[in-house]
């Protein structure tokens, strides 16, 4: 692995922490600090939700996507089981 492609892979959590050093104290100026509280829980809790019902199949299609011969196949085949899942979850609810 070579420099560029070092560099190119580092763009975007470098580029995350510098818009994050941006965006925090403007957000913290505006809004009252138990909202920001409330909405970052809610965040945490939506990453919680799709990584729960993503089943692992993100990894299975980034894995299995350039050796595919069907693409779109095997994107409904990641895709359906945790939509239907989270479908069947919240029809529950």
């Amino acid at each position: 692995m070579n420099i560029k492609v070092i560099l190119a892979f580092s763009i975007g959590p470098v580029g995350s922490a510098a818009l994050g050093f941006v965006t925090v104290p403007l957000l913290a100026w505006f809004f009252s600090s138990e909202d920001l509280g409330r909405l970052n829980i809610a965040q945490m809790l939506y990453s919680l939700v799709v990584m729960i019902f993503a089943l692992g199949l993100d990894q299975a299609y980034v894995r299995e996507h350039h050796s595919s011969q069907n693409k779109s196949l095997l994107f409904k085949q990641c895709f359906l089981p945790g939509c239907a899942l989270l479908l069947l979850r919240a029809i529950r609810n």
